[in-house]
């Protein structure tokens, strides 16, 4: 059974994922769609699923590397390291730097 806390890490992961897909589907050009925000939220929710995993399992995760918090999970699960998780956690770890001003799609 999980704890509170552990669901609470879920319910803010599935909060993010519902930001992100609200904004994705907004009827406006895409030129001037905020990707970078939606990136960002899509981000957020695996970090926070990632250490809601951790979280079940005792330990007290921290940062924002996705591929470092599924290296932890792997520990667990050998299943975390599936080339195409990790390829996907490389590559939404790069949107953290979203939320600065100095971002370009060209860094990630």
């Amino acid at each position: 059974m999980l704890s509170e806390y552990c669901r609470k890490w879920i319910r803010y992961a599935e909060n993010d994922l519902a930001i992100a897909a609200r904004e994705i589907s907004l009827p406006v050009n895409p030129r001037h769609r905020a990707y970078e925000a939606i990136l960002y939220h899509c981000q957020q929710s695996a970090e926070k699923m990632l250490k809601a995993y951790l979280i079940s399992k005792g330990s007290n995760p921290w940062g924002h590397d996705l591929d470092a918090l599924r290296t932890q999970c792997a520990v667990f699960d050998k299943d975390f390291n599936r080339v195409r998780l990790v390829r996907h956690c490389v590559f939404l770890t790069t949107f953290v730097a979203a939320r600065y001003p100095d971002f370009t799609f060209s860094n990630a």
